[in-house]
């Protein structure tokens, strides 16, 4: 999504984060789509939209929790996977 105009989570996650509280369920539907980490680079700064993320799941609308819960599980497994490439245990 946005590294696709190369913009990058880092610079937009402090919008994302107050976007995912927004009335419309769509801008919040975007947002949280928007939170999902694409690189191991943009980890640090998804990390940073965990709680929105996780506010996200009590979401009024079934999409945005939903698309909240697919974003924290990509931001988990890509964490895990992380850890487990320093140490050793996946390489590339």
């Amino acid at each position: 999504a946005l590294s696709r105009i190369g913009l990058t989570v880092k610079g937009v996650v402090p919008g994302l984060t107050i976007a995912v509280k927004d009335k419309a369920a769509h801008i919040r539907l975007a947002a949280v789509n928007a939170l999902r980490p694409w690189t191991s680079d943009e980890m640090t700064a998804a990390l940073k939209a965990t709680p929105a993320l996780t506010s996200a799941l009590d979401d009024s609308d079934p999409e945005v929790s939903n698309a909240a819960v697919h974003a924290l599980i990509q931001i988990g497994s890509q964490e895990e996977n992380q850890k487990a490439m320093a140490t050793g245990v996946i390489t590339m």
